[in-house]
């Protein structure tokens, strides 16, 4: 009797777990609904649309030898104040390399005026006037040798754009008599984010001008020697003193400091440069401008 007591146990006990485990086991549902759904979003990056448009000017000084050249590009893009900022730029060196005494009063007037003064003037008038002043000049150098005529070239390039920042080179060559032509490059870097134009004191950290200063007054004193400018830097200073240049842009290598004729040397050695490496730069430049894995400026 009690063998059989002990087996019904038993098997209660089998009927029990194989119940158990046939049994199907609760669905767990998961609400979605709640849930947020994060998404990287990436800073937007403002659109820089650009091109060359042909400036329509007369041009009146022509012989049965050739014409005096006079060409200015102008630039128009979806960025006012780049266009604004590089137009005024192509009207300084106009009016810093014109001869103005051979203008007629006219001509001299609106050379002479200020943006504000001239406002009532389109770009294409304020240039057409000086190019009227550049054939005036052209004539009377003429006048002195038919053999020579002057001429007034202005390029714009993009150089280049990374992220929010746009570089644009703007070149000049004239030759307005003398012994030889000449030849200047000129720098813009935009932000586009911000809407201006960037500055050498902008892009520095604060106080740290006179570090950049050492960095590339230390590459000038190295080339004077490697071109054998002078025997000494000390000597060669006296008669071209070493300044920093606000002429400058971003390469893949570093930050390029552009200088022109004339600036610290002499014309036969052209519109040199020097390059200061971003290893060198750390702690100088303000962080956005070093480059990093996914950016080089």
């Amino acid at each position: 009797m009690l063998c059989n007591t002990h087996k019904n146990k038993q098997y209660a006990i089998l009927l029990c777990c194989l119940l158990t485990a046939c049994e199907k086991q609760p669905t767990v549902v998961e609400d979605n609904s709640k849930k947020e759904t994060v998404t990287e979003t990436k800073p937007h990056q403002a659109d820089f649309v650009a091109q060359l448009t042909p400036l329509t000017l007369q041009q009146t000084s022509c012989d049965n030898h050739r014409c005096a050249e006079f060409s200015v590009a102008h630039l128009r893009s979806n960025q006012n104040f780049i266009d604004q900022t590089l137009e005024q730029a192509t009207l300084d060196i106009l009016k810093q390399k014109l001869d103005l005494h051979f203008a007629d009063e006219s001509t001299s007037n609106d050379l002479s005026t200020t943006p504000n003064q001239a406002n009532h003037l389109s770009f294409n008038e304020k240039i057409q006037h000086c190019a009227d002043a550049f054939f005036q000049l052209d004539q009377a150098l003429n006048r002195v040798n038919t053999n020579m005529h002057a001429s007034f070239v202005i390029q714009i390039e993009q150089q280049a754009q990374v992220g929010q920042v746009v570089t644009i080179v703007l070149k000049a060559h004239d030759f307005l008599g003398g012994a030889h032509g000449s030849n200047s490059q000129h720098y813009f870097v935009f932000d586009l984010a911000k809407k201006q134009q960037l500055t050498l004191k902008s892009i520095l950290r604060p106080n740290q001008d006179h570090a950049l200063k050492v960095l590339v007054h230390t590459q000038f004193k190295d080339w004077v020697i490697s071109e054998k400018l002078a025997d000494r830097v000390q000597d060669y200073e006296q008669v071209w003193p070493f300044k920093l240049s606000h002429n400058f842009y971003f390469n893949d290598k570093g930050l390029v400091l552009q200088y022109n004729e004339y600036d610290i040397a002499p014309y036969a050695m052209g519109t040199p440069s020097f390059t200061i490496p971003y290893t060198q730069l750390e702690g100088i430049l303000q962080p956005q401008f070093l480059p990093t894995k996914n950016k080089v400026l």
